[in-house]
């Protein structure tokens, strides 16, 4: 098992955390990152698991099948973001649609509004895909818990064989905190729809992992 570095949590969820990692390293293998940007993204997720601990008291980690009491921890989707594809409550794809206006640095385009996590929600981000052949939005800020991040150009994914980026530097939201997503787009007369999103963990008790 993968050691989860020098995390603090309960005998039961560093087990668990081992467990996890060993599943999750698997799968970014196909991403190909550097080495030092895995163990950035092992620790990411092991530094979330110790605050949902922290919060989520006196459950444990239950890891990708947590048991009843536990807490658990599964890929990101849409709906944990609040982000419903055209804003339908029925549909829960990774898809947004420009306002097709929003072509200077205004950023007036709200990928994610602005949302606040629940008492028993933990969030760790570490990349971001978009599956068009030619993504309209050119530029991104992220916004957590108030704080406006550095802006990245993405015009360059065009150029990459793959659909997505890894962020230098993973990050974790903890219970209450607020995100955003802001992004300015190419010169557009019309909106225009994206199959894009973000890579991701979602941290929370059994129960709410199982919500729909």
């Amino acid at each position: 098992m993968v050691n989860p570095g020098p995390i603090n949590i309960s005998a039961v969820s560093r087990e668990s955390l081992a467990r996890a990692i060993t599943v999750f390293n698997a799968d970014l293998h196909d991403y190909n990152p550097p080495r030092d940007l895995i163990q950035k993204i092992d620790f990411a997720i092991g530094h979330a698991v110790a605050r949902a601990e922290f919060h989520f008291s006196p459950r444990t980690f239950g890891g990708w099948m947590p048991g009843n009491g536990q807490f658990g921890i599964t890929t990101l989707r849409p709906h944990h973001m609040n982000h419903l594809d055209g804003g339908s409550a029925t549909v829960n794809q990774w898809t947004w649609t420009s306002s097709g206006s929003d072509t200077s640095a205004s950023f007036s385009d709200d990928f994610v509004t602005e949302f606040e996590l629940d008492d028993n929600e933990v969030m760790m981000l570490y990349g971001y895909f978009n599956k068009e052949n030619s993504p309209n939005i050119s530029e991104m800020q992220l916004v957590a818990s108030g704080h406006n991040q550095p802006i990245w150009n993405l015009e360059t994914m065009d150029l990459k064989p793959n659909p997505y980026i890894l962020f230098p530097e993973p990050f974790v939201l903890e219970p209450r905190a607020t995100f955003q997503v802001k992004v300015s787009c190419k010169a557009t007369a019309t909106a225009t729809v994206e199959q894009a999103g973000f890579l991701g963990f979602f941290i929370a008790p059994t129960t709410t992992l199982k919500a729909q």
